[in-house]
């Protein structure tokens, strides 16, 4: 790893091989609380407990078993509140799919209690949309107000107001999960890729047992697929979870010798599909040097192995970048796409963004706050956007210069 990624060593001890935990007891006492609170955002801390405890201070030993057996909790409400939503979608005969979650089974994760999770998504055929909203309505879910997704593959959030507040705690079992319901898997005019066969995904629909629960989804060939789908999206629209890399780099280890897995995958992926899928499998092993199967080891076009070589590890880098936008480019060969997926990214709307989302009342005190949070929130985000665009404008014309020089 490179000067510039706090989480150098974190990632470094989490390789599945040449890995080195060992430098995770050069890190000083004081400088760990800062640290843990980058891995909880990045959602590395419970991977990080589990294969490293022997490496790790007492004090975050005890910290991170803590979070752990939180998580345990989580999980089990987590259970419980799906059981309902499956129970009064299947009593209205709403078609729906568990995307991610549970449905990250097996090969993901070692344990479902060692997944974080903090919503729901379903997948609902477009015939139940309004159905599957009225039921989570009468669960006590509603859309979050004024919230803007972006373009997104879901209806808007839906939350409860059960006036739980924010305690900078990843693993509160008291914090209640969103739901949101997806209409597709994939939207290739707002990404500008069209990726084939997606279709077919729903032909294929399984139904997989998770700690004795009856889970409907996709097939775990698919799953993984929709996996790939969900990382790519993230990475290119710059807000990519270092955690969603990791289930991938999981999988392909823990898979890599199952032998019919791996025929089922490639029998059921389109060409384009499969070269969505081997940039995220490339871009996990650049990460946490996972083993890439046979069948993961496609040969990219010449300006994705470019970018990998250059600009795989940007998306962990402490200094704000739009690297991510070269691949972007890369991947849509129509101009007039590039030229919007510029304009979008270089000139991106403002968010909103809520104080306290889940608190039902709302005072006057509450609203001017919520209005100095917002101003607070977007001024930073427009400096975070000005200096990610100047470090990458750099980094690229380095970048050309190098190969100029060459």
């Amino acid at each position: 790893m490179n000067r510039g990624f706090r989480l150098a060593p974190i990632l470094d001890a989490l390789r599945f091989h040449d890995a080195h935990p060992e430098k995770l007891t050069a890190i000083a006492p004081e400088h760990w609380k800062a640290l843990l609170s980058r891995t909880d955002h990045a959602r590395l801390t419970l991977p990080l407990g589990i294969r490293c405890r022997e490496w790790l201070p007492i004090l975050v030993r005890d910290r991170i078993d803590r979070d752990l057996s939180r998580n345990a909790e989580r999980h089990q409400r987590l259970r419980t509140e799906y059981g309902r939503i499956a129970a009064l979608f299947v009593q209205r005969g709403i078609e729906f799919l568990v995307l991610k979650g549970a449905a990250h089974w097996p090969y993901f994760c070692d344990h479902p209690h060692h997944r974080p999770q903090y919503d729901f998504d379903l997948w609902c055929a477009p015939a139940s949309l309004e159905a599957a909203q009225a039921a989570a309505a009468e669960l006590g879910f509603e859309a979050v107000e004024g919230r803007r997704d972006g373009p997104t593959d879901h209806l808007p959030t839906m939350i409860r107001r059960t006036g739980w507040r924010w305690r900078s705690d990843y693993f509160d079992p008291e914090m209640p999960p969103s739901l949101e319901i997806h209409f597709r898997l994939w939207n290739p005019v707002t990404e500008c890729i069209e990726v084939k066969g997606l279709e077919d995904f729903l032909t294929r629909r399984s139904v997989q047992e998770v700690a004795g629960v009856h889970i409907p989804a996709l097939s775990l060939p698919d799953t993984l697929s929709y996996a790939t789908l969900h990382t790519l999206r993230h990475l290119l629209r710059g807000d990519l979870c270092p955690y969603h890399v990791y289930e991938i780099a999981h999988f392909l280890e823990r898979s890599h010798q199952d032998t019919e897995f791996w025929n089922s995958w490639r029998a059921f992926t389109s060409h384009s599909l499969r070269s969505v899928a081997t940039l995220a499998f490339r871009l996990a092993h650049a990460w946490f040097r996972c083993r890439l199967p046979p069948a993961a080891e496609a040969a990219l076009a010449p300006p994705l192995e470019n970018w990998l070589d250059r600009f795989a590890l940007s998306p962990l880098r402490d200094s704000p970048n739009k690297d991510e936008l070269w691949l972007h480019l890369a991947l849509v060969p129509d101009w007039r796409a590039r030229r919007g997926i510029l304009l979008r990214r270089l000139l991106p709307r403002p968010a909103n963004v809520s104080l306290a989302p889940h608190v039902p009342s709302k005072t006057l005190l509450w609203k001017v706050r919520q209005r100095l949070y917002q101003a607070r929130f977007t001024a930073i985000r427009a400096v975070y956007h000005l200096r990610a665009l100047f470090g990458s404008a750099l980094r690229a014309a380095s970048s050309r210069a190098s190969q100029i020089s060459r």
